[in-house]
């Protein structure tokens, strides 16, 4: 369940006038202690005391497994079973530091080697048409040998390794993950066809990049900070409260009221590529 903060961040951005503490009241949650507040959503732009202060500048990678409709394996023996197609897909994702921006979500049928980790690279490189000047990941077999350091040096990239087994050493992709099945995976019958599967984590990529806004890059879209667009968040705002004024507190940030106070709005739900499980709120005057 969305927070009172993360709920009023989202209804900024359809247009709405709204503050946290009144969509606090509304949801009757209790008031929280702002000491003791804490954002759910790492901060991006750094790593490493690097900081991106540009897209392209840091990328993270990560592999995660993924389990499909026929189930998992369990981890003892004699009953193990393979961890690869048809019971789990391997899937590597790449994200931007300082955009939150998907740049790749790549599918695997088995575990792959490094061959397979750099080969998919140069081709997303090309694909995207830029590269990071570093990467940030963990100490993976596929990541951690001489054959993925050697085309990093080719590809003049610097590797950034996380703590082994330490939780948050790669915090944003593990952050990313989390997303993808939690939005994504958890919701749908994950298919044993490739294409199938694939197409369902680039509708996922597509909304997530162009739809879900990120309380750490202060209510925009991973879209719109990579491409440094304007954010939805920022525009004048319809106020549903009557006998408000311009300074009654809203969501972050602050932004004036369009048109007059006490309007009638109706919301607008859909979902992108007809998926109910990646919604798109819009709010419009009634």
């Amino acid at each position: 369940m969305l927070g009172k903060d993360k709920i009023a961040d989202c209804l900024a951005r359809t247009g709405l006038h709204l503050s946290a503490s009144t969509v606090g009241q509304i949801v009757n949650e209790p008031p929280i202690d702002p000491k003791e507040a804490k954002d759910s959503e790492d901060d991006p732009r750094g790593y490493g005391g690097i900081i991106a202060k540009h897209p392209d500048r840091i990328w993270s990678i990560d592999l995660t497994e993924i389990s499909t409709n026929d189930g998992f394996y369990v981890p003892w023996r004699p009953f193990a079973i393979s961890q690869r197609w048809p019971y789990c897909w391997h899937v590597l994702t790449v994200v931007d530091h300082h955009s939150r921006f998907c740049v790749g979500t790549i599918v695997f049928e088995k575990e792959p080697k490094s061959y397979d980790v750099t080969n998919a690279l140069d081709e997303l490189f090309e694909k995207h048409g830029s590269k990071p000047q570093d990467i940030v990941l963990d100490r993976g077999s596929q990541f951690d040998c001489p054959h993925f350091v050697s085309w990093s040096e080719e590809h003049n990239i610097e590797l950034r390794y996380g703590a082994l087994h330490k939780h948050g050493s790669i915090a944003v992709t593990e952050r990313l993950n989390k997303s993808l099945k939690d939005e994504c995976t958890s919701r749908i019958l994950v298919s044993t066809n490739q294409a199938e599967f694939e197409e369902e984590i680039n509708a996922w990529r597509e909304w997530y990049n162009g739809f879900r806004s990120h309380m750490t890059l202060k209510g925009r879209t991973p879209q719109e900070a990579y491409f440094n667009m304007r954010s939805g968040n920022s525009k004048p705002r319809i106020e549903p409260r009557p006998g408000v004024s311009h300074r009654t507190p809203c969501a972050s940030p602050r932004m004036m009221i369009a048109g007059k106070p006490g309007a009638k709005v109706r919301v607008k739900l859909s979902f992108y590529e007809g998926r109910s499980h990646l919604p798109i709120i819009e709010v419009v005057r009634a």
